[in-house]
């Protein structure tokens, strides 16, 4: 429980706010997506246990999913790319720390999803 929590508190501070209330719609038309209320930050954890984020010593190293993360999910919403979207990884829970609007969690999560073994 501490480690969700000190991920959160993480989160929270990557992405300077956990929620803002700015209402508006933005269409981004490279990525043909629609984002509703792309000022409305939500901070989460994904856990990595069961993807290639660690190395034979089981070290953690994120940086080829969070690389590949950025490059297949709305690319152009994340902050290394002119976005807001955020990312950090999280070594003491295996984890990365994600702030983005909603909707592209839900991208996140469906994509993590399809790298993990046996789904």
């Amino acid at each position: 429980m501490h480690l969700q929590c000190g991920a959160l508190l993480l989160g929270l501070m990557l992405a300077g706010m956990a929620v803002t209330t700015n209402s508006q719609v933005s269409a981004d038309a490279a990525d043909g997506e629609v984002l509703v209320d792309p000022g409305t930050t939500f901070v989460k954890v994904y856990r990595l246990h069961d993807l290639p984020a660690w190395s034979k010593d089981g070290a953690f190293r994120p940086a080829l999913i969070m690389q590949t993360v950025q490059d297949q999910v709305l690319p152009k919403h994340w902050e290394a790319r002119g976005g807001t979207a955020t990312m950090a990884p999280y070594p003491q829970d295996g984890a990365l720390v994600i702030a983005a609007p909603e909707k592209m969690h839900e991208r996140i999560q469906a994509f993590l999803d399809k790298q993990r073994p046996d789904k």
